[in-house]
């Protein structure tokens, strides 16, 4: 069970603040069993997200130390293969550089999920060896991506964060959720045409229990056979998977 709320840490004369973490996670870094750490705060507004409470950095009232997740890697260093930062968007936190070093001192690998707005925070954490793999989301179609975020988007710095991981000769994968009247199949293609070169491409199926829109969960998702149709359409331009449809 995820438990929620604040992880705070000094580092230097300021504390580290994150809004909680999953002890024990085997769904977000493939074929690792790590541990799941949130950040709060983004810069989309995805009327699907799954991760709502964590969009506008709300205030959580427990406080858990970071001391407790040290000991919580130190206790299951064994056998625990990492840990994933997630959000939220990691990249916007002032802290992110002082948390992955502080995670990456513990001996674990890190792994970044990001939407790739910010791609100099991305090269920065590859420079520093801060990161060992790296997801990006994105989020839809590059023309359409101003009905699927609901923000302002830079598309050049999502294609520099493309680029970025493509030619990093680190671990990553680029994904996205299909979301009926959002994210359909020609969003898809043309995304993968984009990633052609990276070493993965993920389709998510969307699970409307829980989004940021409420009007939302009354989308229908895609069929998995749906899914599956465009996953092989995309893979003539890189391997393709798809998640969440069982």
């Amino acid at each position: 069970m995820a438990r929620r709320g604040s992880i705070q840490g000094r580092a230097g004369s300021r504390d580290l603040v994150v809004a909680g973490w999953i002890p024990i996670n085997m769904l977000d870094w493939d074929g690792r069993l790590a541990t799941t750490v949130f950040v709060a705060g983004c810069n989309f507004s995805c009327p699907f997200c799954h991760n709502p409470e964590l969009v506008s950095a709300p205030a959580h009232p427990a406080t858990i130390p970071f001391a407790t997740l040290e000991e919580h890697l130190a206790l299951k260093a064994k056998w625990l293969d990492g840990v994933v930062l997630s959000g939220g968007e990691p990249t916007l936190s002032p802290d992110i550089f002082l948390l992955a070093r502080r995670i990456k001192q513990l001996g674990v690998g890190l792994k970044l999920d990001t939407n790739g707005s910010k791609p100099d925070v991305i090269l920065q954490l590859m420079e520093e060896g801060l990161v060992d793999c790296v997801a990006m989301d994105v989020k839809a179609g590059l023309e359409n991506y101003p009905h699927a975020v609901r923000r302002p988007v830079s598309v050049d710095a999502l294609r520099r964060s493309i680029d970025l991981l493509i030619s990093s000769g680190i671990s990553h994968e680029f994904r996205t959720t299909l979301v009926p009247g959002y994210v359909d199949r020609n969003d898809a293609l043309n995304i993968a045409e984009i990633v052609a070169g990276g070493q993965r491409y993920a389709l998510q199926q969307f699970n409307p229990a829980v989004t940021l829109d409420p009007e939302a969960r009354d989308i229908q998702p895609y069929s998995s056979g749906y899914l599956r149709a465009v996953a092989e359409d995309c893979s003539e331009f890189l391997p393709t998977i798809v998640r969440g449809i069982g």
